[in-house]
């Protein structure tokens, strides 16, 4: 979130249905306005001596959709006519619009003292820092399933993948885990391509990423049965997986040859879709975590 927390309905559960994916609700739109005007409130677009922010703004939205530039010199027309073509745009262009905006409009914020030095008052970093997390919250607030990360939207998921998402990063920051990290940001990476998610290899690789982590805790190689690995480690004792935990586990891994396209052809097997990339993302999180957690060594297991 950009050094922002979560808003409070997020927080504790209250934002209700699916997150959203393919629109950009009037409500969010109205946000942006808002946005957009601390913005010019604070000098981080950019300006010209007869041209204000909203003519940039409105100038590159005309871009953007292929219209021609039309000539208006009244801030308060400009804002207005803004608002029109944000209502009326397909919701793809609006987040194409908030990328650019990062990227070509923003300037950093400063003053010219005794007319030739250039004073910086707010660098560049700074105000993109502040859009991209008050973008954010807009985003938040209006259960929107992205977030913005250093210039580009990416798929957030709901707030219990977050969460699994941020635990399992914790977890695997030991150097010996270089594997599973690499195969859960493939997975990541996959899940959160905008507008549409590679569903199929996140699920591939989020499952890889299970499989490296069990055979680097367990010293066991996954190839002959990821099932027989965990099997091995199942039981009621300590440092031991209990069976219910253990057969979901199994199962969760049996996707991998049951999904339509993960492991066989496209034509076969279970559907694949960002629902369930999602669920297996953060299910593999989760066990990832629980694995790194019951299975490695702590302090007062090593001898001295």
């Amino acid at each position: 979130m950009n050094g922002k927390k979560l808003p409070f309905a997020q927080r504790f559960g209250l934002t209700e249905g699916k997150p959203i994916y393919n629109d950009f609700p009037q409500t969010a739109i109205v946000g942006l306005i808002y946005l957009f005007d601390e913005l010019e409130n604070r000098n981080y677009l950019r300006h010209q001596r007869s041209n204000s922010g909203w003519y940039f703004l409105l100038r590159e939205f005309y871009r953007i959709t292929r219209q021609q530039d039309f000539q208006i010199s009244e801030i308060k027309q400009q804002r207005d006519r803004l608002i029109e073509l944000l209502i009326e745009a397909d919701w793809h262009q609006i987040y194409t619009f908030c990328e650019r905006i990062h990227d070509s409009i923003l300037i950093e914020f400063g003053y010219n003292q005794y007319d030739d030095n250039w004073i910086v008052e707010t660098p560049l970093a700074e105000v993109r820092h502040f859009y991209s997390s008050e973008l954010n919250i807009i985003l938040s607030e209006e259960n929107i399933g992205y977030h913005f990360v250093d210039g580009e939207f990416q798929r957030r998921g709901r707030a219990q993948t977050q969460q699994n998402i941020q635990r399992v990063g914790t977890v695997l920051g030991e150097e010996r885990f270089l594997e599973v990290r690499r195969h859960f940001k493939k997975a990541r990476k996959h899940f959160e391509e905008f507008p549409f998610p590679d569903s199929v290899n996140s699920v591939k690789e989020s499952l890889n990423a299970l499989e490296a982590c069990l055979e680097i805790l367990t010293g066991k190689s996954t190839k002959k049965g990821f099932s027989m690995v965990v099997n091995e480690i199942k039981g009621n004792g300590e440092s031991q997986v209990p069976p219910p935990i253990a057969e979901g586990m199994n199962k969760l891994h049996g996707y991998r040859d049951s999904g339509r396209g993960v492991a066989h052809a496209a034509l076969e097997g279970n559907k694949v879709t960002e629902l369930e990339a999602e669920l297996v993302l953060s299910l593999t999180a989760a066990y990832i975590t629980y694995l790194v957690d019951l299975l490695s060594e702590s302090d007062d297991d090593i001898p001295f």
